[in-house]
């Protein structure tokens, strides 16, 4: 009988053993690496610039809003020179049409004096010979039967003289429209390159590059008096504090991780630096973890990249390793009945993500 109790307690020993080793192979198959990262920014103009003068060294903590270089738009006193001779071309084009269309209109204000002048001429003339004709007439008693033809003469003159006018009076006006027509694009044209000659002198001023907050300066990828290309990097700037952590789960835990799931995430170096992260995405293929975050670094593992963010209130270094510890979710199984039938658990829960 006492034998039997002695098995009976060896038996409930190795269970209670068992349950222990299955409870730290699931807590284990929840841990995983990654590492810190700064957010980094690149500092850069959308514009060609000139740099000036720099303010700041690599490696250097500023404040949000501290000036880290002084830069110039480059090529600006030439496109501004190029505007201006554009306003002339434009203002002499202006003027020599003008010149033209005046030209033209004095050419036919001429021609209208000149044949009016001759109509009027003959009108004076048979006018005077009219009053002649009534003069001489009178002396003798006889009636002016000649006026008649006088007056018939006259009134076709005038008629001739004002057909004369009309058409070159017409002629006249659609000069003066298309005066006014052709000058008006050019002006427009005008207006807008002095705006640009307004923008360029403004710009000529240096202005400056700031901190977009608190944080350290990273590579600096210019010199000073050196001209950079639009867009091109001119200084990378990182936060103070990592605000995300790159981590990588195993393979065969891709399913137990997902977006919005709360990891803690601890330093490897110092177990009393930790916080609580958030994941807010997941790599779309796998890929081979790198190998300062494997458990044995030589043998070469695969996996899922996953990202969390983590506040910015956080002790850790960029790209320092820490440790991601995902809580089990409700309705996964553990202990002792889920080593012993795996197949009665999550398949991911077989293998550990820090291989």
């Amino acid at each position: 009988m006492k034998r039997i109790n002695i098995i009976y307690i060896f038996a409930i020993l190795v269970a209670l053993l068992l349950w222990r080793v299955s409870g730290n192979f699931q807590r284990e198959s929840l841990v995983f690496y990654g590492f810190a990262e700064n957010k980094e920014t690149e500092i850069n103009a959308e514009y060609p610039v000139e740099v000036k003068k720099l303010y700041v060294t690599t490696g250097q903590k500023v404040k949000a809003g501290t000036i880290l270089a002084d830069t110039e738009q480059a090529n600006l006193p030439k496109k501004q020179e190029e505007a201006l001779f554009k306003i002339q071309e434009l203002k002499a084009e202006k003027a020599e049409a003008a010149s033209k269309i005046k030209a033209q209109i004095n050419q036919i204000e001429a021609r209208i004096v000149m044949k009016t002048g001759e109509i009027d001429s003959e009108i004076s003339l048979l006018r005077r010979k009219a009053q002649q004709n009534r003069a001489l007439l009178k002396d003798l008693g006889s009636s002016g039967e000649g006026e008649s033809m006088t007056d018939a003469k006259i009134a076709a003159l005038e008629r001739e003289k004002a057909l004369i006018i009309r058409p070159l009076n017409v002629e006249i006006k659609r000069l003066k429209a298309e005066f006014k027509a052709s000058g008006s694009p050019r002006n427009a044209q005008i207006r807008s390159l002095e705006n640009e000659v307004d923008f360029y002198k403004n710009k000529t001023e240096k202005f400056a590059l700031t901190a977009p907050s608190d944080g350290l300066i990273g590579n600096i990828h210019v010199k000073e008096a050196e001209f950079v290309p639009s867009f091109q990097t001119l200084i990378t700037f990182y936060e103070e504090n990592p605000t995300l952590v790159q981590g990588f789960v195993h393979e065969s835990m891709i399913l137990k991780v997902a977006v919005g799931d709360s990891l803690e995430v601890v330093s490897s170096l110092h177990e009393k630096a930790s916080c609580r992260g958030v994941v807010t995405g997941l790599g779309s293929r796998i890929i081979e973890i790198p190998s300062r975050l494997r458990k044995m670094q030589e043998i070469k593992t695969y996996g899922r990249e996953i990202l969390i963010k983590i506040p910015r209130d956080n002790s850790f270094m960029q790209k320092e390793k820490v440790i991601l510890k995902l809580g089990q979710k409700k309705g996964e199984s553990s202990g002792f009945f889920s080593s012993l039938f795996p197949f009665t658990a999550n398949p991911s829960q077989s293998q550990i993500s820090t291989k």
